[in-house]
């Protein structure tokens, strides 16, 4: 038959809080390009992570419910005082099967869905839901633009660009600190002639900062600054500016902080419901302190 040429790889999936990995094995073809080769071990990796984590999260989910009925009908006197911790419970578990969506559609496994977001709501919701489980020393603020139109938007994919870039500020603040979330409407036009207006949301930290060295490889997939950090967040973060052909600034100083800025396109093309294109999709200008 002849000499057989591929590649091995094997790639590490962590879980349930386990030191000890799962190993995704997989064999490529030595004539499939290296990019697809990639992109089917993301594929793969994708798949047996939902398959993982949304079969146990229904169940807890289930679990969570009788416990619900068991309580309200034995002790309705003490129903009152459970159930915002039922509740609670039951966020946390509809935002790890968000999580889980996010991160096929982040392998462009699913499609983003579309929907018209009210961008100053969105960021307050998120804020309050912040407070409820933010660490003691964490303190988040919020300052909201006016007459901001409404972003058409996946609403999910939103959330956990929030949610990865408030974590990553959290972890920039290992002694505490302010977070401070801020909307505006930015009409400068695009390179792409856009003219239709972009949302800003900010996320500024006053935490450790980062070197300049490394603001460059902050988005790359596997780059973390955290100590067990799955480098995946800001990759997500990257990812989802990109689904909705925005831009990312980076400005930071060390010990002083950092403010991540997302510019997001209103205008569309009404013929097949697309942003219109920029020439560069994310940019990460360094030149500038928060």
């Amino acid at each position: 038959l002849g000499d057989i040429h591929g590649r091995v790889t094997l790639d590490p999936i962590f879980h349930d809080g386990s030191a000890v990995p799962w190993w995704l094995f997989s064999l490529a073809d030595g004539n499939q390009r290296e990019g697809q080769s990639d992109t089917d071990t993301w594929s793969m990796m994708a798949q047996r992570v939902a398959h993982s984590v949304r079969n146990p999260l229904t169940s807890i989910l289930l679990t969570l419910h009788r416990l619900q009925t068991e309580y309200r009908e034995r002790a309705p006197a003490v129903a009152n005082r459970l159930d915002p911790y039922s509740s609670r419970i039951e966020d946390r578990i509809e935002q790890l099967r968000q999580l889980t969506s996010n991160f096929l559609k982040f392998v462009d496994l699913e499609e983003p869905d579309l929907t018209q977001v009210d961008v100053n709501e969105f960021v307050t919701k998120f804020c309050d839901a912040f407070r409820r489980t933010a660490p003691p020393d964490i303190r988040i603020g919020v300052k909201l633009g006016s007459d901001i139109p409404k972003l058409s938007a996946d609403i999910g994919q939103l959330e956990s660009l929030l949610d990865n870039l408030v974590a990553n500020a959290v972890n920039a603040m290992p002694e505490g600190g302010v977070i401070t979330l801020v909307t505006g409407l930015d009409t400068t036009p695009t390179t792409s002639g856009n003219d239709g207006g972009q949302v800003k949301i900010e996320v500024m930290d006053t935490g450790v900062g980062i070197a300049p060295p490394d603001i460059a490889k902050l988005f790359e997939m596997g780059f973390s600054n955290s100590v067990g950090g799955s480098g995946l967040g800001l990759a997500i973060v990257k990812k989802v500016v990109d689904d909705h052909d925005g831009r990312i600034h980076v400005a930071s100083e060390l010990g002083t902080g950092s403010v991540f800025s997302i510019l997001l396109p209103l205008q569309r093309d009404n013929d097949n419901n697309t942003y219109p294109r920029e020439t560069n999709a994310s940019k990460v200008p360094t030149g500038s302190t928060p």
